[in-house]
């Protein structure tokens, strides 16, 4: 539109959240905090980070998942990506990406069909950090693209 766009990343990390000793509302009310803190002109994009080389642990990704949706609202999906990291031992194992898709388990696929199949595979192996992340950044860009620049805000 004759206008140049920059991609600023800003991350807020939470690590464990489900390990946490703290209680779950404890939890939500200390990340919900930080989100419009850290996020105050709306999000454009949140990253659910899976490993691509251990199986999908239900429980662990269910409190993740409905943490996601209680922290985000209902259009959470619409705002989220999945970020499978460790895909270079996929392709130590010679499989494919959409092999290892087609072997998820159910719970696996259903959450990628919610995220409207928003998923990206990080594979470091024979690339730098700089170019690995000029590709992620760019399907991250496309994905925000995609979705009209809205962004989800924060009550």
């Amino acid at each position: 539109m004759g206008k140049e766009l920059c991609l600023r990343l800003q991350v807020l990390d939470t690590p464990g959240s489900s390990h946490s000793s703290l209680e779950h509302e404890e939890v939500k009310h200390r990340i919900k905090k930080a989100l419009s803190q850290q996020f105050p002109g709306g999000l454009h994009m949140a990253l659910l980070v899976l490993r691509a080389d251990i199986p999908f642990c239900e429980e662990d990704n269910q409190y993740t998942v409905k943490l996601a949706e209680e922290l985000l609202g209902p259009t959470w999906n619409d705002f989220t990506t999945v970020i499978f990291t460790h895909g270079d031992k996929l392709s130590e194992t010679c499989m494919k990406e959409d092999e290892y898709l087609m072997s998820a388990p159910k719970k696996l696929l259903t959450l990628l069909e919610k995220v409207h199949k928003k998923y990206i595979f990080r594979d470091p192996s024979d690339k730098s950090l700089q170019k690995e992340r000029a590709i992620l950044t760019s399907q991250m860009f496309d994905y925000v693209k995609n979705n009209k620049y809205q962004s989800l805000h924060f009550d």
